[in-house]
């Protein structure tokens, strides 16, 4: 899923102008007392994109995000084989594993704070 999205000059804009998506939905599943599955949504709606082609340097800009907890069956020792082999399944693409480690290292981190 895109972080934001670049709009094309048109007729009547006389430039490219630069949206980020401000908004992320994190659904976390658990098994017991331990994390097995974590899935990240980004909501494409208007009211979730800010057009930051004009801001400055010291501009503040809020993200948001939710999270919904989910019970799941997985066991935990089969969670990281279980997630990687559904993404290939649904996404029909090549799992590039040091991408995915980026990616739980981040979602750690929102859930640690």
């Amino acid at each position: 899923r895109p972080f934001g999205i670049v709009s094309p000059k048109s007729a009547t804009v006389d430039k490219d102008r630069i949206f980020l998506l401000t908004y992320m939905e994190f659904e976390v599943g658990y098994n017991g007392d331990q994390v097995v599955s974590v899935n990240v949504t980004s909501e494409m709606g208007l009211e979730h994109l800010t057009d930051i082609t004009d801001l400055g340097d010291q501009s503040f800009l809020p993200f948001k995000y939710s999270v919904k907890w989910k019970e799941s069956s997985i066991p935990y020792h089969q969670a990281l084989k279980t997630q990687v082999r559904n993404m290939v399944q649904n996404q029909h693409q090549s799992v590039n594993v040091h991408w995915l480690a980026i990616i739980n290292s981040f979602v750690l981190m929102l859930l640690i704070l």
